[in-house]
């Protein structure tokens, strides 16, 4: 069993995938059906045009859960996109018991952050407080 270096010298970069560029171009191709523009997009998600560009650009990697939130506010279902990466996707078990957190809008989990007491931080950034 391959582990640590040797495991990540085997396995291809996901961000130059081929079925990460079909993915990429589905979801551009998405934006576009349903009419957006990326400045349309940008205003619903609250991020710089050039964030919605370099991923569609295959310049910025795209995680799951943008993936998700990207395809509810563009209107697409993710499944079908993800059939391009996956495709016996039907056959998966999606029925799998959710963990503690809380779902917010289009399904996408969010856990609480731990509260910090700020003690790490006072002295972190204490040059910049003029101490």
């Amino acid at each position: 069993m391959l582990q640590g270096c040797a495991l990540l010298r085997v396995m291809e970069k996901t961000i130059y995938a081929k079925e990460y560029r079909l993915l990429l171009e589905w979801l551009r191709n998405q934006r576009e059906l349903k009419g957006l523009t990326v400045r349309d997009l940008t205003k619903r998600l609250n991020v710089h045009h050039s964030w919605i560009g370099r991923i569609e650009q295959g310049e910025r990697r795209l995680d799951v859960a943008e993936f998700a939130k990207l395809c509810v506010e563009i209107g697409c279902d993710p499944k079908d996109g993800l059939k391009l990466v996956i495709p016996d996707l039907d056959g998966f078990n999606t029925s799998m018991p959710l963990r503690a957190g809380r779902l917010t809008t289009g399904g996408i989990r969010e856990k609480k952050a731990p509260e910090c007491r700020g003690q790490h931080h006072t002295r972190r950034f204490s040059h910049r407080q003029g101490a």
